[in-house]
C-alpha cells in the first residue's frame, strides 16, 4: 500500500483540481466528493497530517488545490516551520541549475515567503469544510476542542503552527 511504502516521515501530494469556491456545496455532495473519499482513506490508512493548499501561478487559469498528506502527525512541524526556516532549508538543500554554473536557483516560484502562504488553507476551504459540520460557528467551536484529527482547516487556518492560541 502507498501508506507502508514509505518512510516514517514520508509525505504524499496530489492535485485536486479547481481550488473550493465559498458558494461551492459540501465536499461530500458536491463535485468534489472523490477528494473527501480520498482524504477519508488516506487518514483510514493512518496518514496523521491531511494539508490542502491552493496555487494560483501554475498556468491552468485558475488557482488549484493540491493536497499533502504525511505519514506521521510529527511531521505537520515541518509545514508548519517559518519563512526564514525554509529559505534555510532551501538554500542548504537545493543547487543551482548546472546550465547557469551554479548561480542561479533551480525553484524560481518556491521561496520561503511562498511556501509560508500555503500552510494556511485558504477561507473557502475552512467555509466549505463547515458545511458538513453544523455551520461555522459550532464547526470553529468544534475546531477549538479537535486537536487530534489528521484534517482541520478551520484550527489551521486560525491557529497553524501555534497551538496556544484561543479559538473562540
Amino acid at each position: 500500500s502507498l501508506h507502508s511504502s514509505l518512510t516514517s516521515d514520508g509525505v504524499f501530494a496530489v492535485q485536486n483540481g479547481r481550488a473550493k469556491a465559498a458558494s461551492d456545496p459540501p465536499e461530500r455532495v458536491g463535485r468534489d466528493v472523490h477528494t473527501s473519499r480520498m482524504m477519508d482513506a488516506l487518514g483510514a490508512a493512518g496518514f496523521g497530517s491531511l494539508h490542502t493548499y491552493d496555487e494560483g501561478h501554475s498556468k491552468f487559469h485558475m488557482p488549484w488545490e493540491y493536497l499533502v498528506a504525511m505519514k506521521d502527525a510529527a511531521s505537520r512541524r515541518h509545514w508548519h516551520r517559518t519563512e526564514g526556516e525554509v529559505e534555510v532549508e532551501l538554500h542548504r538543500r537545493v543547487h543551482g541549475t548546472r546550465s547557469s554554473g551554479g548561480r542561479e536557483r533551480a525553484l524560481r516560484y518556491l521561496d520561503g515567503r511562498t511556501m509560508a502562504g500555503f500552510t494556511r488553507p485558504g477561507r473557502a476551504r475552512e467555509t466549505n469544510y463547515c458545511l458538513d459540520r453544523g455551520g461555522e460557528g459550532e464547526c470553529v467551536r468544534a475546531a477549538a476542542r479537535e486537536t487530534a484529527s489528521a484534517y482541520n482547516p478551520v484550527r489551521e487556518r486560525r491557529v497553524g503552527s501555534r497551538p496556544e492560541l484561543a479559538l473562540a
